[in-house]
């Protein structure tokens, strides 16, 4: 069955398998925002890689750096340090 248009029910739908295309997507082009999600409980999967320039935010905690400084000199509260600094900072 082929619909053209919007679909109303009331009720419930049951289906062995339910598959989902998206044939649009929103990007504020003023800002360069993408918005993935809507909720805190949404959860987003990628295979592969991900290349993030500039900073994010993990668990409300801002990120703009990956660090290897095994010596912990620079005491940034921004860095999220590696096992390999770690590591090494321990085998001083």
């Amino acid at each position: 069955m082929t619909v053209l248009g919007n679909v109303n029910i009331t009720g419930s739908v049951t289906a062995e398998v339910f598959n989902t295309e998206v044939t649009t997507q929103s990007i504020d082009f003023s800002s360069g925002s993408n918005n993935f999600g809507d909720d805190a409980s949404d959860v987003h999967r990628f295979t592969g890689s991900v290349e993030i320039t500039g900073s994010f935010s993990l668990n409300n905690y801002q990120v703009d750096e990956i660090s290897n400084d095994n010596t912990l000199s620079d005491a940034s509260p921004t860095a999220l340090v590696t096992e390999y600094a770690l590591k090494n900072l321990y085998q001083m």
